[in-house]
């Protein structure tokens, strides 16, 4: 597979929970950045790393440059490279899911996370309430 296929690509409305790492970028031989991706509404949650970056032959200089990251639900922190927009997401363990060990990610009436996302039409057109919520569904759709 062609590094190229990797760039401006779209990830949105994922659950992605207890593997490794749920969002990677790899150097390994080429110079791979994820140019240009749109991450958003994901959430992602008991993973080792919520996103990592491996740069095997140091050819990486911003592994996510002009990547946008917006309303998603981190459990764990992450360094991010200057060349990448992070805006209106939750990092930590506390979002307010109804019950993650059951796998219930909705979320709970009084999360942080309702109503603390930015608009990004399309994507985020028929939210209700006063602004998009930070997960895969907004609370009034669940």
């Amino acid at each position: 597979m062609s590094y190229e296929l990797l760039i401006s690509c779209v990830v949105h409305h994922n659950v992605i929970w207890h593997i490794n790492t749920g969002l990677f970028s790899s150097g390994f031989g080429f110079n791979a950045p994820n140019n240009d991706e749109l991450v958003f509404n994901n959430t992602l949650y008991g993973n080792l790393n919520d996103i990592s970056t491996v740069d095997a032959c140091g050819e990486m200089e911003n592994p996510w440059a002009g990547s946008n990251f917006f309303n998603n639900i981190f459990e764990k922190s992450f360094p991010m490279n200057s060349g990448a927009q992070v805006h209106n997401n939750y990092e930590g363990s506390e979002p307010g899911f109804e019950n993650a060990k059951e796998l219930d990610f909705g979320l709970k009436e009084n999360s942080p996370c309702i109503d603390a996302g930015v608009q990004f039409s399309p994507y985020t057109d028929g939210f209700t309430g006063k602004a998009p919520d930070i997960n895969v569904v907004n609370l009034a759709s669940t």
